[in-house]
């Protein structure tokens, strides 16, 4: 595992970011992190932005923001956003 021709797969990126590979499709499904795109064989590939962003989530993480469920839908929402232009 670890870096492809264009990109990283899921557990490189993990391990770079000090979370686990099912921390990153939470954030997918939660809509913290786009979808990546996907190989022929359908595995992962993230680039950097996505690396930035992932460590961005993690800082907000730090500093007592939250993008669970009990949090509202608007501080997801600019999480998101704010993810987005890290």
């Amino acid at each position: 595992m670890g870096r492809m021709k264009n990109g990283l797969k899921i557990g490189e990126l993990a391990k770079r970011c000090g979370v686990s590979r099912d921390t990153i499709r939470f954030y997918e499904r939660e809509g913290l992190l786009p979808r990546p795109q996907r190989t022929p064989a359908l595995y992962r590939v993230y680039g950097d932005e996505d690396e930035g962003r992932l460590l961005f989530i993690r800082q907000a993480q730090a500093l007592g923001l939250t993008s669970s469920r009990r949090a509202s839908s608007g501080v997801r929402r600019s999480m998101a956003s704010l993810a987005r232009w890290s």
